[in-house]
């Protein structure tokens, strides 16, 4: 199950705010905030990549069970 299309602009959003907060931030921060700040950006990356990679784990299992069907 995909993430919804809501779901993908509102994570987008989210994404494209906290890059300009860190664009902002790095002439003018600690670098802690810096860092606090990728790693935020890093983890929504994370949500994406880790729900296309369920999407592929779930379109092999299905494979695999008909391939298993056709069997018997």
């Amino acid at each position: 199950m995909s993430l919804s299309e809501q779901l993908q602009f509102e994570l987008g959003q989210a994404d494209n705010h906290l890059r300009a907060a860190l664009a902002f931030a790095a002439t003018s921060e600690r670098t802690g905030v810096l860092v606090q700040l990728s790693e935020l950006i890093q983890k929504l990356d994370m949500i994406e990549r880790h729900d296309s990679l369920m999407d592929g784990l779930d379109d092999v299992i299905k494979e695999c069970e008909k391939k298993n069907n056709e069997k018997d």
